[in-house]
């Protein structure tokens, strides 16, 4: 089997195929009704007329306000009525006018009977409303199976699931397999409805991820109310994502599910940056070697801990180094020096903290310092052997659209860098590795 480095070989000097660990997709909010079950049509009819997501409100009042930056991509909240996230043949031509290739794509609309956006919600929290947003979230599955058919080898497609009854869970993971799809979306954490997966119960959801070779991810979250608690909410949302987002890690850790599924992949996508794998890395290393301790008196975390401990076969940074999966860390360098090797570019499309509608830009900044092969491999071949894409076909349209490695080779040039109408540059570009003494930043 080839490894990384001789694909990058094979590859050499042709333009990347670049693979974009991070995008979002989703329907129309009416055009979810024939994925989903009749029976819940006339429910849906009635929820569909009355909803109104106040994301959507405040998204309106930024574009008045700022109508310079009237666009398709938006960010993340505000992007869920932009076509670029249904309509197929639009998708495309961006993607191939921005240097992409191919993309992993999570929900971005609203499915049926969510209180809110895919990715801002609690989970269901009463048996009716599971019984709603589980069928809604099938009919989401189903949709996506579709739009991915629609670019053959080009979109690998999230199966969205919830934990709260196991065996639906199971059966809708291997019907999604079987449509097409391409990895598991586990529900992320809310305050007002958190996960635990660590949890004995799930343990048949992680086999049949392992038996089918599905990545399991999760994604950066909404962590709390939102905007329905107001502005103050909002920035402590902002905050609290980033911790949300990395909890995840320690759980299939500490409870053994890398350890007894030792080809299971765990993907962290768009967690705020790549250098907190390493401290959790290094926090978790320490816990374990605390916790087999044989002293006559027994640390805490021994007393705790030892079981858990004692079950696994390699110190924690071990599975972090081989079974875990960063996507879109935005800073590269630092997820790369964090333990493990398996980082991924991500674009967000289409959301604009991203680093649409600049990617070729984007690459220049985060990547312009690294050899060609280093490249290759976060750019395309990674996420290819994460998700099974076929690199020989993806290469095929690279050569006709993608940058070239003497293009993203060139340092940026930060008076030419894309700015807002106050002279700031782009969200992306400031999150990613602009120089402090740019006019931008003072």
């Amino acid at each position: 089997m080839a490894t990384r480095n001789d694909l990058a070989e094979k590859y050499s000097g042709r333009p990347y195929t670049i693979i974009s660990s991070d995008g979002h997709a989703g329907a129309n909010l009416l055009d979810y009704r024939p994925y989903l079950e009749s029976r819940y049509h006339e429910r849906f009819d009635a929820w569909a007329a009355s909803y109104v997501d106040a994301w959507g409100e405040i998204s309106r009042t930024v574009d008045e306000d700022n109508p310079e930056q009237d666009s398709p991509f938006r960010y993340g909240v505000f992007s869920y009525d932009q076509a670029v996230n249904w309509d197929s043949r639009a998708r495309l031509e961006f993607m191939e006018g921005q240097g992409i290739v191919g993309e992993v794509l999570f929900p971005n609309t609203v499915p049926p009977f969510n209180p809110s956006g895919a990715l801002t919600a609690p989970g269901p929290r009463s048996a009716e409303e599971y019984e709603l947003r589980w069928a809604g979230l099938r009919a989401h599955n189903r949709w996506m199976a579709e739009f991915c058919g629609e670019a053959p080898g080009r979109r690998a497609g999230m199966i969205q699931v919830y934990l709260d009854n196991v065996e639906d869970t199971v059966e809708e993971i291997r019907a999604g397999h079987a449509a097409g799809l391409a990895g598991v979306l586990l529900p992320g954490d809310n305050v007002l409805k958190l996960q635990g997966y660590y949890r004995k119960a799930y343990e048949p959801v992680w086999a049949a991820c392992a038996e089918l070779g599905l990545p399991v991810h999760t994604h950066q979250v909404w962590p709390n109310e939102g905007i329905q608690e107001g502005s103050g909410a909002m920035w402590v949302g902002i905050m609290e994502s980033e911790w949300f987002s990395q909890r995840p890690l320690a759980h299939v850790v500490c409870s053994g599910v890398l350890e007894r599924h030792p080809d299971l992949k765990f993907v962290v996508t768009e967690a705020s940056g790549g250098r907190w794998v390493g401290k959790q890395a290094a926090m978790l290393d320490y816990m374990y070697a605390d916790a087999l301790t044989t002293d006559r008196y027994p640390t805490f975390t021994a007393a705790v801990a030892g079981e858990a401990a004692r079950a696994l076969s390699k110190r924690p940074s071990e599975y972090i180094a081989s079974n875990v999966y960063i996507g879109n860390p935005v800073d590269y360098a630092g997820a790369l020096r964090a333990g493990t090797q398996n980082v991924m570019f991500g674009a967000d499309l289409p959301h604009s903290e991203g680093s649409s509608p600049f990617t070729r830009e984007a690459l220049q900044v985060t990547m312009s310092h690294l050899p060609e092969d280093e490249v290759r491999i976060l750019t395309g071949i990674t996420a290819a052997e994460c998700y099974g894409l076929d690199l020989d076909a993806l290469q095929q349209v690279a050569d006709r659209v993608g940058p070239t490695p003497a293009e993203v080779a060139t340092p940026p040039d930060w008076s030419t860098m894309p700015r807002y109408p106050d002279d700031t540059l782009c969200v992306y570009f400031m999150r990613s590795g602009a120089p402090a003494a740019t006019p931008a930043m003072g």
